[in-house]
């Protein structure tokens, strides 16, 4: 899902070539894209997006899970510290600051952890409060900051 796939050729982060991607006319490349508004009673109470290619997944519901199940306010879930594994390869590839006891638990249960390089996804969302007034919260992981017009 990174792009389009070339036969036998490695993508730019070292993964197998995937014939789900090939090049053919008029196709489209799959995408990871996951644009999410989250309702509560009929109202918008969250819009998150996010970039980073198979790590979209993954943050966005790092972030969800950090704010409707641990009560983190929007800024807070985005800071937070992520952890990825998408298979191939088989290793959980995790933030600096990620608990040690949770990654503790992992390696315990045979998961192979390894600290991120610099590849990462960046959330960028909106929440919608009880009094109407609209926070946005971009990602810190790669500058960026929120704007309104």
């Amino acid at each position: 899902m990174d792009d389009f796939s070339i036969p036998g050729v490695k993508n730019a982060f070292g993964l197998p070539y995937s014939k789900n991607n090939n090049i053919i006319s008029g196709k489209r490349p799959l995408s990871s894209m996951s644009p999410t508004i989250v309702e509560k009673d009929g109202y918008v109470e969250f819009i998150l997006g996010a970039s980073g290619g198979k790590r979209i997944l993954t943050a966005i519901t790092q972030v969800l899970l950090n704010i409707l199940e641990y009560g983190m306010s929007l800024k807070e879930a985005i800071d937070m510290p992520r952890i990825h594994d998408q298979l191939i390869p088989d290793i959980a590839e995790f933030e600096p600051g990620y608990p040690k006891r949770i990654l503790e638990s992992l390696i315990y249960r045979k998961h192979k952890v390894t600290q991120n390089s610099n590849r990462k996804s960046v959330v960028q969302a909106i929440q919608v409060q009880k009094d109407g007034i609209i926070c946005a919260v971009s990602d810190g992981r790669k500058g960026g900051v929120p704007r309104a017009y």
